[in-house]
């Protein structure tokens, strides 16, 4: 038996024209838009520079769609005190989302960022007690590309 097990961890924050920055949930489209499952599969499982880039570009180009965001009732102290401090922050997470017109999205309180923050973590998995530890990899950042045209 082995006596860890190590697992690539992304989090993304998006960051809005105004200044908040909120969570965003990365997750793949039944219909591969705008991150298909294959893409996002193999991002998880092999995270490159380049592929973390072409995920931020997918999200900061993608609507995202706002979810509440459920807090597991088994979260260390330190964890749920974090929380606690920064509530409107914790309390909803976005999900890209493909809409058919910005006016569906807009009736769905779907909102757009001008950039996203991507942090790669290794976590490690021990046996004994059931512990993990994260470690840093890499961060990149991602922002929307300006038309030159306007």
């Amino acid at each position: 038996m082995f006596s860890t097990n190590k697992r690539a961890n992304i989090t993304v924050v998006g960051y809005a024209s105004n200044g908040d920055s909120l969570i965003i949930k990365v997750v793949a489209s039944n219909l591969d838009v705008p991150i298909s499952k294959s893409f996002l599969s193999s991002t998880n499982n092999f995270p490159t520079k380049r592929k973390l880039e072409k995920l931020g570009h997918l999200i900061v180009n993608s609507h995202l769609s706002p979810v509440k965001l459920e807090i597991p009732n088994n979260i260390d102290s330190t964890s749920a005190a974090i929380i606690q401090r920064n509530q409107r922050f914790y309390d909803t997470i976005y999900l890209p989302k493909y809409y058919q017109s910005p006016e569906i999205a807009k009736s769905e309180n779907a909102i757009k960022v001008d950039s996203v923050k991507i942090t790669l973590y290794e976590t490690d998995f021990f046996e004994e007690g059931f512990l993990f530890k994260k470690r840093f990899l890499d961060e990149i950042q991602a922002a929307k590309l300006v038309d030159k045209l306007k």
